[in-house]
């Protein structure tokens, strides 16, 4: 319904400091369309994309791309996608936006605003990607939310910590409960966490301690971007 993923969008005051941050754990940049007027660049590690935007913008999004979206705006208005808003105007970049469950944003664009690359998924320093993860309180409608969108969805999970995961084109998608994390949060597992946290740290990167309220046996790290995205590293619970 919502089509292929193409980035998780965060908007950023500085692009370059969100730039080289995450360059540091191993994303690297990717070749990028004029779809947009403000300043703009994609990176991945293999393993997920993020898009910087030089923007103004309440909340990270995610964004998908869906051919003839003008056409498609029916299909998703009679599914229940009622678009909050929509710019399809000829002589524009085709997108519009929605909203989730519990206020998460999404976007839909017309086309893609990156050429894709080969990157080797051990590139990140960060580990293995678990997903982008979003506090809910009620799991069953949002996870039935994103399996209308398209994504499908599984069996709750405990562990490295308690989430719903659900999988769609390109994307990783969790759900986790508000009261572990009132905040998104893009996770990742490691094996060998320690010495991951060693490296982070030793390129001055502000890694500290986290375990979630009501859950002390959950004790992985934390990492704040500068635009604000909260990156949670947290311990493999099946290295094998």
């Amino acid at each position: 319904m919502f089509g292929s993923f193409l980035e998780l969008a965060l908007a950023t005051p500085d692009i370059v400091a969100s730039l080289r941050f995450y360059e540091q754990l191993g994303y690297r940049q990717l070749s990028c369309t004029d779809s947009w007027q403000h300043p703009y660049c994609a990176l991945g590690d293999g393993q997920f994309i993020i898009g910087l935007h030089q923007r103004v913008a309440p909340s990270a999004a995610l964004c998908f791309v869906h051919a003839e979206l003008a056409r498609h705006q029916s299909t998703l208005s009679a599914a229940g996608f009622v678009p909050l808003d929509a710019q399809l105007a000829e002589d524009r970049f085709h997108h519009l936006s929605l909203q989730a469950p519990e206020r998460h944003d999404v976007a839909l664009l017309e086309a893609r605003t990156y050429s894709p690359a080969d990157i080797r998924a051990d590139s990140s320093l960060c580990g293995t990607l678990l997903g982008w993860s979003l506090p809910t309180a009620d799991m069953d409608a949002g996870a039935g939310y994103w399996e209308r969108a398209g994504l499908v969805a599984f069996g709750g999970q405990e562990l490295p910590w308690p989430h719903r995961p659900l999988a769609g084109d390109g994307l990783n998608l969790a759900l986790h409960r508000p009261t572990h994390l009132a905040e998104p949060a893009l996770i990742y597992t490691a094996a060998d966490l320690p010495q991951r946290i060693a490296a982070l740290r030793s390129l001055d990167l502000p890694v500290a301690p986290w375990s979630p309220p009501g859950l002390p046996a959950v004790r992985g790290a934390q990492l704040r971007a500068p635009e604000g995205t909260l990156i949670l590293l947290l311990p493999d619970s099946d290295p094998g």
